[in-house]
């Protein structure tokens, strides 16, 4: 059934096996054309295999076939900043994610991310701060606003963002990079 192949495709992913999660979903694609969730799956796993245009494709026929889903926006404008593409589309796409989804921390974090990307780095810090008004318990917010309110030479508050992050996840990714970063703020 679909909804058996649907589940087994994220088990795949899951499991970082792209080829394997990519043949579930495009049988699921043949047996039911036009779904804008598979669409979406479909471009996650290929962004998991590192097939970016394959993933693009997937995202933007998804905002085709169902322009209020505010994902495809978002993973679109993630997947855009992660490989360094043009960052006023990544901002946009961020934008209408945020706009769809006002209540979506992730959402706000990719804008935030997107708006440092282009450069608007008080942009970055009020999208990067509404994610962390909406969920203050995630280590990679605290990360992304240290990072910018370090750009911004605001080192008492990076500090601050920065520790926190290392306190909400101390064995985490997050926290390695933090505290990366917090050594090079010590100074003199």
């Amino acid at each position: 059934s679909v909804a058996i192949m649907l589940d087994r495709s994220d088990a795949l992913a899951q499991l970082a096996r792209w080829p394997d999660a990519l043949k579930q979903l495009e049988a699921v694609d043949k047996l039911t054309p036009g779904q804008a969730d598979v669409q979406l799956k479909l471009g996650d796993v290929l962004q998991g295999a590192g097939r970016w245009a394959d993933a693009e494709r997937s995202y933007l026929k998804a905002i085709g076939l169902a322009p209020r889903h505010p994902m495809p926006y978002n993973n679109l404008a993630w997947m855009t900043v992660a490989r360094k593409g043009d960052a006023k589309k990544a901002v946009e796409w961020a934008r209408k994610a945020v706009e769809l989804s006002p209540g979506s921390s992730p959402f706000h974090d990719t804008l935030g991310w997107a708006e440092r990307a282009a450069g608007n780095l008080t942009g970055a810090q009020g999208s990067l701060g509404k994610a962390i008004e909406l969920e203050p318990r995630v280590a990679a917010y605290h990360l992304h606003l240290g990072t910018v309110q370090a750009e911004l030479k605001q080192t008492a508050a990076a500090r601050a963002s920065l520790q926190r992050s290392v306190e909400l996840s101390p064995n985490g990714a997050e926290a390695a990079q933090a505290k990366t970063l917090l050594k090079s703020l010590q100074g003199p």
